[in-house]
């Protein structure tokens, strides 16, 4: 599957691509819905920049980091983020 996404004229495989408007499928729900917040960080140069965090519950959660397309700090991403802390994987997203 190769060739633009529809109507976007950019990505060269549509199996990796998605729509502005698209969001991560749903997993099957384990417990409460996830707790996620848009956060500021600063590096050690003091540049700051936005990121996305979502916890999950227990103890001792696996986490993951997220990294986005050029959209940056996208829906999509933060979405992606809060359905693995549904799955018990913390995330962050720079």
């Amino acid at each position: 599957m190769s060739g633009p996404h529809p109507g976007s004229g950019r990505c060269h495989n549509a199996a990796v691509c998605y729509a502005d408007d698209a969001l991560p499928p749903f997993p099957p729900v384990r417990g409460a819905a996830p707790d996620g917040e848009r956060l500021v960080l600063t590096s050690s140069d003091g540049a700051s920049f936005s990121a996305y965090g979502a916890r999950a519950e227990g103890p001792d959660p696996a986490g993951i980091v997220i990294l986005p397309d050029v959209r940056g700090l996208h829906h999509f991403y933060e979405e992606l983020a809060l359905r693995f802390a549904e799955a018990g994987v913390a995330s962050r997203l720079p």
